[in-house]
């Protein structure tokens, strides 16, 4: 009896302890939603969808990845979507410097604190740009413009993301500069804009400027450590004698409280993505670093990210 009775209580404790190894083994056994936060078509999305294609070309893993767009304000309603979802790694958002520019300004009550980093899979640098027949031949000369006569040289942004954040980075470098911020949009429309002569300067990602840059723009600056490749004629910020680097780099979260062992597996299937011939491919041509972050690193580089852009954040909603 004493022996049926231990062997009973053995065979309970099993079954207990069971299902955490099992489900730390077969994750994921569903198919996995990726959120991001934007329309259809942008860069953001096209992005997803490479990793997408190239997670289920290889094999990468045995379900589905479903990229799905929640777009709305700055990306807020997608990534809150995201953060509200259950923490069981089935709920992937994908976003980047907007999240942090979203919390710094108070457009949002939460934050990159609210969700598990998976990775960082890529960065791409803004470009200064202006049209092609504007008086300035150099980023000295704009920002001289913007402080002799402040507050006239207008400037087109996303009021409050990334192309905003550059601009206030970029007129807090030089004493008395001062742009006046106009609301025109992302890449495209700023792009229009300016060589309609609506907007006098604007930033780029370093892939929209080089698509653009043969229908009539000139580029003033990169803000980058150093010069990118496929641009070597356009010197950095920094060379110019202006302290600016403002990149921003495609991130992966899932809601914060997620199991280690699954954010680390998405992690995995990510790594591997970065290695394959349709991402390296896709990257090179959108102009995108092949930097990869995950774990420690991850997390001091996103705050990091952080403490640089909360300081202007007030400054982009006095504006």
């Amino acid at each position: 009896m004493l022996t049926q009775f231990l062997a009973a209580g053995l065979g309970v404790a099993t079954l207990l302890a069971a299902p955490a190894t099992v489900i730390a083994e077969e994750f994921p056994e569903r198919p996995i939603k990726v959120i991001v936060p934007f329309k259809s078509g942008g860069g953001s999305d096209a992005i997803a969808r490479i990793f997408q294609s190239a997670i289920e070309a290889n094999d990468l893993v045995d379900v589905p990845i479903v990229v799905t767009n929640i777009e709305g304000p700055g990306g807020r309603i997608g990534s809150r979507t995201a953060k509200d979802a259950e923490p069981d790694g089935y709920t992937v958002l994908m976003n980047h410097m907007t999240l942090l520019t979203s919390e710094a300004t108070g457009l949002a009550d939460f934050g990159y604190r609210d969700f598990e980093p998976i990775a960082g899979t890529g960065d791409v640098c803004l470009t200064v740009a202006v049209a092609e027949d504007s008086p300035f031949d150099s980023l000295e000369e704009a920002l001289a413009a913007a402080s002799e006569t402040p507050d006239t040289l207008t400037y087109g942004v996303n009021l409050g993301a990334l192309n905003h954040m550059g601009g206030l980075l970029l007129q807090s470098s030089n004493e008395g500069s001062k742009f006046r911020f106009v609301q025109i949009g992302g890449d495209v429309a700023n792009s229009t804009s300016l060589m309609g002569g609506h907007i006098d300067i604007t930033a780029f990602s370093a892939g929209q400027f080089k698509a653009s840059e043969s229908a009539g723009l000139r580029g003033l600056a990169i803000l980058a450590d150093d010069r990118h490749p496929a641009l070597p004629d356009i010197p950095t910020a920094k060379e110019q004698g202006f302290d600016v680097s403002y990149c921003f780099e495609y991130w992966w979260f899932v809601p914060a409280g997620t199991p280690e062992d699954r954010v680390e597996k998405l992690a995995d299937v990510l790594e591997a993505a970065m290695q394959t011939e349709e991402v390296k491919t896709a990257f090179e041509n959108r102009l995108t670093i092949p930097e990869f972050r995950r774990g420690a690193e991850l997390d001091a580089y996103i705050a990091d990210e952080y403490a640089k852009i909360e300081p202007v954040a007030a400054q982009a909603m006095s504006q």
